[in-house]
Parts: structure tokens; sequence; C-alpha cells
């Protein structure tokens, strides 16, 4: 948070500080030195660990960080070198090596340990480095060691034999040479060639010692003891040029313990234990920039080590943090407490500034401030005081609680002892009190009673309200506003009138209803300007009124102001618009069309102003809140208008079972993994005049070309992105609405395995490939049909088509020979096949048949009683368990027809008295054995008998076979074996 000193001298500049310590998460509070690269981000070395700070967060590189690119050797970070435009920052670490740090990507990019450097095994302390052109110049105790930067490789080594207790303690560049600092005040000049050779040195002041930091400009060197500050003119070292070149600064000031120093354009700044000083080389002048025995900056100046410059901003690096000092005078004085006197000043209600002292109504006293020492004097205890005005010299006209008095010198009394004729109102309690001229004051009634006007030289006091000649149209009066040439604009809750006080008349000038829609809740107060009236209208905003009293514009939420709970209004200047609220102050730029809003956090004594408490003179507006004042001066408000520089700062996806981070600052495209569930996109800007107060933006392009704001949030969280390649955009905006340039980042959200085209190909194929393979065999399931049918329509046409044409040839024949009983006999017998026939193919082609169960009981079915009838005994066995195994229709239909034929061709021409069948399925093969006992035949005889040549043939057809063994009164025996 900025903070403003209370207790400065009109000769010490107005400045604010921001602490960066280990509350903002500094790695240690021991700071040995700040540097700023060349994208803006500033790097703090300390004691434990670096830091990277872009004004609102810090990235820590420490030796036991979790993350391994941001590992660095040591913990004790005693110097850094970095040549602006590059890319490496080098970090050494007092006894464990040198760190190369890429600025863009946060990560170290190498690691070289002391023994690496020193080329030594015993331990060189680090202490000190400088750089030209790719050389890197460390000191040790010691030594000076000579790096490569571009191969890191150490080149040579320097060792200065030094006498024990006598160690370097800075090195410098000067001209060809590099120059060593020793503790015992001498500095020795050696050639930075091959050769390292000695040229000279210079002898500082006996009893100068423990040289703490040094600055070196044109020729002159400037040194920083405990014991004070040198300077010296390098070509003529001899010579102490301190008193000569500081003729504007006190000589005791050279004799003080001197901790830092540095040189900006003509500012010199340095600190020792009465504070930091600056000393204008071209001037003169001589200033106190911040005191020492301020408690809240003590701890950072007495020990302040390095300084850095940024635009307007001052780095001081000491032993307890950083201070980052404002070098340009800001707008926001506050005045709090009395660090003397410890008297504080709760909820201001009224303020003024009569001559030099500001004086505030509390609602539990009256105080006086001097604005150049900070003092607060209490002049009225325990007294609610509303309003006040100096009436004459010396002479303050206070309302309070129940009374109205007179503070005459620092005395109250009554103000009837001294103005009679406010008898009628010494009990009455007023908003405003002002004196418009020498003799007209002009008093605001809280109770209702309406505006009192007092000629304070004739004695004359007159109430005007809503019953009086002129009368208002309401009693309820919130301020009123002298605009000059006799106009009083009064502002009542519900309306604005004009006051002629010489033509003394009253006219309604702007209502409420004028508004229509837009509603305000209470109009609060006016000021004008060459051209405009702008009203303060709480629940609305401001309202900006022509000359005629026209609305002519609304500045409300909508147009950026923070909060509409409206309370004063002024005129800072002729182009800004000044308003307090109940959150914050609020600047309209008239001219830009612009609102900047303004909190606790950028100056102000807090964010919640009273309704009544302002005043206005000259440059310096005076507004008063809950813990104190704040002084508003107008003139060093100016606008900033440099841009924020935007950079990505790190990229974290979430994944199933892990997290990435990575970080590079100029990212151009990036590739998100399938699995991922959220992606944080964060950006840092830098805007050090005011870093809290950067405004964001982003769209994708593909998305939409609206923008969308962010506020000051500094990341973007993308869940739910479609596979597929988008283009991100952020731009932002200072405090001031200043913009950059948009920067983009091309994101590839890769698609997950079922998303990727080569997998929609290899799908294509697949679902292809089913497809004709359901297509083929649906054909094969139409060809089996086709077969099917061809096979049935066979066997209507080979069996019962050839008996149904026997059996009408014999019907024909009947009808001529009807006397012919053998003719009927042979049609019935020939009726009969047919129905066995038909019964044959109804069964083969039915699929309920096709389990082996439905086979055996075809086949037992039919020659059982065919045996019996011709006396043969007729056997059925099944060697498996064969009931529920399926089969197919052919396979059943053949073999049950070779079965058949053998049955038949056994009755007929074995003379057998036993036939016996065995069905077992081994190795996925259908065995079927049937054997008859009777006279057998000669099978070679045989072979041509169609009924044999049926039954291979059927076997065939099933890619098996039927072989039939015979001989001669052994009987006859056909197998089929039929794969299935």
């Amino acid at each position: 948070m900025f903070i403003q000193s209370t207790t400065l001298s009109q000769s010490i500049k107005k400045i604010s500080f921001k602490k960066i310590t280990v509350d903002e998460n500094l790695s240690s509070a021991y700071v040995r030195k700040s540097v700023q690269d060349k994208n803006g981000f500033i790097w703090i070395a300390t004691q434990d660990g670096l830091n990277k700070y872009d004004g609102n967060s810090i990235i820590q590189f420490t030796k036991h960080s979790t993350n391994l690119q941001r590992q660095i050797l040591g913990s004790d970070c005693f110097d850094m070198n970095y040549k602006m435009g590059d890319s490496l920052l080098y970090v050494i670490n007092s006894y464990d090596g040198l760190n190369c740090i890429d600025i863009n990507t946060n990560c170290v990019s190498k690691k070289i340990s002391n023994s690496d450097l020193s080329k030594s095994k015993s331990e060189e302390w680090l202490k000190s480095m400088t750089r030209i052109n790719n050389s890197l110049f460390i000191a040790t105790n010691n030594k000076i060691i000579t790096l490569n930067t571009v191969d890191n490789k150490t080149t040579k080594t320097l060792d200065l034999n030094l006498e024990k207790g006598n160690t370097i303690t800075e090195i410098f560049i000067y001209k060809n040479y590099v120059a060593a600092i020793l503790t015992s005040g001498e500095i020795m000049f050696y050639n930075f060639d091959l050769s390292f050779k000695f040229k000279q040195q210079i002898k500082t002041n006996k009893a100068l010692r423990n040289v703490n930091k040094y600055f070196l400009k044109n020729n002159y060197l400037w040194l920083t003891f405990n014991e004070g500050l040198q300077i010296h003119d390098l070509e003529n070292p001899l010579l102490d040029k301190t008193s000569e070149y500081l003729k504007g600064i006190p000589e005791f000031i050279f004799k003080l313990q001197t901790s830092g120093i540095s040189i900006q354009n003509e500012d010199l700044y340095f600190a020792n234990t009465l504070g930091c000083f600056v000393y204008n080389f071209k001037s003169n002048e001589f200033n106190l920039l911040q005191n020492a025995t301020d408690e809240s900056l003590k701890d950072f100046l007495n020990g302040a080590f390095h300084f850095l410059f940024t635009n307007n901003n001052l780095f001081v690096s000491g032993i307890t943090g950083v201070a980052e000092i404002k070098t340009k005078q800001i707008p926001f004085s506050t005045f709090y407490k009395d660090e003397v006197n410890k008297t504080k000043i709760e909820n201001c209600y009224a303020i003024k500034k009569i001559k030099n002292l500001i004086f505030t109504a509390t609602e539990n006293a009256f105080y006086s401030t001097d604005m150049n020492t900070g003092n607060i004097k209490m002049l009225l205890p325990n007294t609610f005081v509303y309003s006040f005005c100096e009436i004459e010299p010396n002479k303050i006209l206070v309302s309070s609680t129940n009374r109205l008095s007179v503070l005459v010198n620092g005395k109250e009394l009554a103000s009837t002892e001294i103005y009679p004729e406010l008898e009628p109102i010494k009990k009455d309690l007023f908003i405003g009190i002002e004196k418009i001229n020498d003799s007209i004051i002009f008093l605001a009634s809280e109770s209702g009673t309406g505006l009192y006007k007092w000629n304070i030289k004739n004695h004359l006091l007159i109430n005007y309200n809503a019953k009086s000649i002129p009368a208002f149209s309401n009693n309820l009066i919130n301020n009123f506003y002298y605009e000059g040439h006799s106009k009083l604009l009064i502002v009542g809750e519900l309306f604005i009138e004009e006051f002629d006080i010489i033509k003394n008349t009253i006219q309604i000038l702007f209502s409420k209803e004028i508004l229509e829609k837009r509603k305000a809740d209470v109009f609060m107060d006016i000021c004008s300007t060459k051209n405009n009236y702008w009203v303060a209208a709480y629940g609305l905003g401001i309202i900006k009124l022509g000359k005629d009293f026209k609305i002519q514009k609304i500045i409300g939420i909508d147009e950026g102001l923070n909060n509409v709970g409206c309370y004063k209004i002024f005129q800072s200047s002729d182009s800004l618009i000044t308003l307090t609220t109940n959150n914050g102050l609020s600047v309209y730029n008239i001219i830009q069309d612009k609102v900047s809003n303004f909190f606790k956090k950028d100056g102000l004594n807090g964010n919640v102003f009273n309704e009544l408490s302002g005043y206005k003179e000259g440059d310096s507006i005076y507004i008063g809140g809950l813990k104190g004042f704040t002084v508003f001066t107008t003139k060093n408000y100016n606008t900033n208008k440099r841009a924020p520089l935007l950079y990505w700062s790190n990229i974290n996806v979430d994944a199933v079972n892990k997290s990435i981070d990575t970080t590079n600052l100029f990212f151009k495209e990036f590739d998100i993994t399938t699995n991922y569930s959220r992606v944080r996109i964060n950006f840092s800007s830098i805007n050090f005049n005011n870093p809290t107060r950067v405004n964001y933006w982003y769209r994708i392009k593909e998305l939409g070309n609206n923008w969308i704001d962010i506020k000051n949030q500094n990341f973007i969280d993308l869940i739910g992105i479609s596979p597929g390649k988008y283009t991100l955009e952020v731009k932002a905006a200072n405090e001031d609405g200043v913009e950059c340039e948009p920067i983009s980042l091309k994101l590839h959200f890769l698609p997950k395995w079922y998303q990727t085209l080569l997998f929609k190909i290899l799908l294509g194929l697949l679902i292809s490939t089913l497809l004709y393979i359901l297509y083929r065999f649906r054909v094969k399931q139409l060809e089996k049909i086709i077969v099917v049918r061809q096979k049935i329509s066979q066997n209507l046409h080979d069996d019962i088509g050839s008996t149904l044409s026997a059996i009408n040839m014999y019907t024909q024949v009947a009808k001529l020979q009807p006397q012919q009983n053998d003719f009927l006999n042979s049609i019935e017998s020939n009726t009969h096949d047919v129905l066995d026939k038909l019964d044959d193919i109804i069964w083969s082609t039915n699929p309920k048949n096709d389990k082996f169960s439905n086979l055996l009981n075809r086949m037992e079915t039919f020659a059982y009683p065919l045996c019996k009838a011709n006396g043969v005994l007729f056997k059925l066995e099944n060697s498996n368990d064969l009931d529920q195994v399926k089969i197919s229709e052919t396979i059943r239909q053949n073999v049950f027809l070779i079965f058949k034929e053998a049955i038949n061709n056994a009755l007929k021409y074995a003379n057998c008295n036993q036939i016996n069948t065995i069905l077992s399925i081994k190795n996925k093969t259908l065995i079927c054995t049937i054997t008859d006992n009777g006279k057998g035949f000669d099978t070679a005889l045989h072979t041509e008998r169609n009924g044999l040549l049926n039954m291979q043939l059927r076997a065939k057809e099933l890619k098996g076979n039927c072989v039939i063994a015979s001989k001669f009164t052994e009987g006859a025996t056909v197998t089929i074996q039929i794969p299935l």
C-alpha cells in the first residue's frame, strides 16, 4: 500500500512509497541488489534467493525450490550482472557458484560451480561482478576471474595476493581497466587484457574503511563508507573532489555513515543515517527525499545498499526489503494523526482551510492541522461539530449540537454574545455556512427550517423557506453553491433553484421530474465550468447540464464511475471534475470523456468520505473521511500516458494425474494435451506507476470478435474447448485507460484419440468392412436359400414330379381299363411314396429340426416300424450325448436320406434279421455306421447300382465320404463320415 508521510517540512518532496518485504513473498528481507531487465521486470537478489517482481507478484528462485527450473546453486545471491538487451541474467552465490537465468522463460539455463570457476579446491567467496563485451569479471576475496560469456569458460584468473584481513569489496570497469576496491580503502587498477598488468593505485583517507557501495559517472568515482562519502577524479586520483563537486550539500553530510548511492540524469541519490537525499547538480538544490526518523522507512534507509531507477520510481534495497519510492510528487497527501502529540482526526464531517491551517469538524472535537509540520491541535473537545466558517478575522462561527458559537482566537463564546441578531437560530444545526462577500453569510439548516441570509454588517438575519416571499419549493436543503454575480444555486433533495440575492428572486432551474426514467435518490452538490453545470446525484452519478440546465450527459457506472453514492463535486481544473463518494474518489476528464477512480491503495486516507466534508482552494481540494483527511493537489495530477508492458507469464495445464506448468514471456504457439481438464493462462503487465489498477480484456477470435472485460484479473481459465486451432488475444490498459497493443497466442487443442482424422479414417474403414462383411453374409445367406430352393425344386421335380407323372399315367390307363385293379394299386403305392417324400422334404427344411435329437427321432420313426413289419430287429445307438448338438439342414437331410437308402437296401436284398445303427461325433466329424447280418454281396459287382452311387454322391456333396463294406455270408456295413 502506498503511504504518505505526515511530518515533512516544506522543503521535502511529497512522495509515496511501497514496501516490498517477506510479506509480499520476497525470499528474504536482506536485499543486496536489484536490476531491471529489458522486459521491464525487477530482479531482486537477497540473502536467501533471487526474486522476479512485476509490481504485483514475485517469483522466487531458491536453492530448495521444488521447481527444478528455478533452482539455483546456493542461498545468498551476493551480486547480479545484467546487460540491457540480453536474455541472460548472471547471479553469483557467495560460496556456491554462478547461475545463468533466462529472463524470458524464468529458467536457470546454466550453473557453474565455485570450484569450476576458480579452478581451486579451496572455497572462494564470490563477492562482486562486472562485465564488458563478452567478458564477465567475478571477484572473490583475493582473485579476479574472467569468464567468457559465449562458452561460459574461465579464460584467466588474477590473484591479488592481498594481505590477511584485506579483501576485495567491489570491482568495476574503467576505460581499459578492471578496478578492485579493497576493504583497506585502496583501489587497484589492472589491464583486462591477457597480462592483467597492474596500472595504478588510489589510496583513500586512511580513516575510511568498509566500503559499502560505489557509483561511477564519467571520470568520477563515488564511494560510500561506514564513515562517510567520498568523490574521486580518476584522472586526478590524488585530489579529493567531494566538497568542490557538491557545493550545495552541508559538509557534515559527508562524514555520516553512508550506505548506498546512485545518479539518475542530473540527480544524485544517496542514503545515510539521516535519511534518503536527492541533490541536483545543475541547481545545487539539496533535499531530503525521506526522513529516516519516519518509522515507516527508517529500517529501509538506515541500511540501504542499492538504488535502482525505473521511470518515475526509485527502488531502494536494504536490510529489511525494498522500498519502492515515487520520485515525482504525487497528487494525494493524507493527514490522520500527530505522531508527537498522538492526536487523531476521526470521522471528519466538515473541512476548510483558513490561512495556513486546515480546520476539521468531527463527531467528537474540532481540530486545526498545520500542513507544514503535521501538528494537529484540538480546539473544542467533546463537541459534535457539523459546519463552520471564518466570518471575520480570527472569528470562526461553529455549528455544533444544540449550539451556535464563535471561536475567537481559540476561545469559544456563545454566538449571541457577539452577534445578538443570531438569537433565533442559536440552537439550530447547520449543514453549511458560507461567507460569499465581505458582509453576506448564508446558513443552510439541517433541521428543515430553510436558508438564512445574514448581513454581518447591518446585523440583519432573514429566513427563506417554503412559506417565505420569495419561497423555496421545499425546506430540505442539502447544499448551496455561490456562482458569483449575485446568483446562489440551492441544491435541495428534489430540485435545484437559483436565488438572486440582489433581485431577491427564486426560480426552479432543475428538478427530478426532468430525469424521467433515470432516477436519482437525492441531489447532493453542484459546481460549474465555463459551459456547464455538474450535479452530484446520489444513486445516479454525475449529471452534466448546459447553461440552460438541459441534460447533456449522465456519467454513471456504465461510463466508468466506480460508485454512484455521490457526495461533493468540484471543478478540479478546466478539464477535470472531482467527485467524492461512499467508496472512493472519482476524477472525470471532460476532454477525454474518461473516469479514473482512486482508493486507499492509491494514497487516499480511506475509501469512505463524509457527504458534506469537502473544500476547494486554488489547486487543492480538501476532503474528509473516517480516518483524517486527504489533500488532492490537482496540479500534481497527471495522466499516465505510458501503456503497460504486457507478457505471457505462464501456462498451466491440469491433466489426468499430472499438471504441466511452463513459462515463456514470448509464447507464440502452444499445444494442449488431449486429456486436459483446465488450462490457466497467466499474463503479467508492467506498470509500476499504479500496478494494481491495470485492466485486462481478452478474446478468442474463432469464438467471437468482442473483447471480454476481466477487470484486474491477470489470468484466463479455459475449460471445455473443442479440439481445434484458436487465436487468443489479450490487451491491457493503465489506470488512465491507455491501452497497449494486444498480444497473441496460437492455441492448438489436440483431439482425443477418437477425435483424430486417422481414427475417423480407420473407423470409416472398419464400418465399411463390417458393412461389406454383412453384405457378403447376406449374399451367402441368399445363395444358401437359393440352393435350398433349387434343391427343393429339384427334389420336387425329380422325386415328386416323376411319381406324380406315374400316378397320372396309371390314372389314364385305369380309366381305359377300369376292371384292372393293379393300376389302382400302383396309384395307391405311388401316392404313399409321394407323401413320404413330401414329409421328408418338409422335415428337412423345417429349422425346428436342427437338433441332433430330431435326426435320431426321424431315423427311429422311419426304420423301427419298417424293420418290425419285415421281422427284422432294429437298434439305434448314440455313443455321445448328441441330443442338443445342432446340425445344418443340408447335413441332416442328406444323412437321413443315406440312412434311409441303406435301410431299404438291407430289407430288400440282405435277407437279414437284425440291423444296427451307431452315431457318434469325433474331431468335429459326424460318423454314422449301419450294419446288417444278412447274406452280404460283392461290392465290386454292385458299384454301379443307383442306390449305392446316390449314397456316395450325397456324402461327397457334404465334403465327406460313404464307405460300403460287405462279404458273402457276413452282411454289409455302410459308414458315413461328414465334417460338421
